[in-house]
């Protein structure tokens, strides 16, 4: 499984640079709402939250260090659900992965990036089942049909509540607005 996964790694980071995701040729549906967000089944959601002491929470589990590799098997397994567990998602089709940054948000986007190259892994089998072509290769139409049928993309990107904005008004003096937790110096 490692040996696969440093495949993966090699495969995809290659497939990154002449990738068509970040072109614009083809409009990948990724808009989930927060009803949808707070509607799902729990074993449906994998919520990542990284905390200002740069600690990830996954699923209310604290990661002190999870490397690249690990991060990326842990994403792979939640979507496909290779052994049926009740705690990870049931099928592709519904796994929503919310993500939050309270600290480091050059650590979102590395750790946006993996979940990409995750996902760029699947399209790129699920492509070769079933139009025998690596998936950068296919037109719209077909990219479309392996978003649909078999592995959409569902990022939802936790923000701050609506309330939280609107907390202080006017400029007057007093406490400075603290959204997340403040970290201990």
């Amino acid at each position: 499984m490692k040996i696969l996964l440093l495949a993966v790694c090699v495969f995809t980071t290659s497939l990154g640079f002449t990738q068509e995701w970040f072109d614009g040729k083809c409009q990948l549906n990724t808009a989930i709402s927060e009803e949808q967000y707070k509607s799902e089944k729990i074993r449906n959601l994998l919520t990542i939250i990284i905390a200002q002491d740069n600690t990830l929470i996954i699923n209310d589990e604290p990661y002190k260090q999870l490397s690249e590799i690990k991060f990326k098997e842990l994403i792979l397994n939640f979507i496909d659900n290779p052994k049926q567990k009740n705690r990870l998602a049931e099928s592709p089709k519904k796994a929503i992965i919310a993500m939050r940054a309270f600290g480091n948000k050059d650590r979102y986007k590395l750790l946006e990036n993996y979940i990409r190259e995750v996902y760029l892994y699947v399209w790129n089998v699920t492509a070769k089942k079933e139009f025998n072509k690596a998936f950068a290769e296919l037109n719209c139409n077909k990219r479309e049909r392996i978003f649909s049928k078999f592995y959409p993309y569902n990022l939802y990107k936790i923000t701050e509540g609506k309330q939280n904005k609107n907390r202080f008004p006017s400029n007057t003096p007093g406490p400075p607005p603290f959204p997340s937790d403040v970290k201990d110096n």
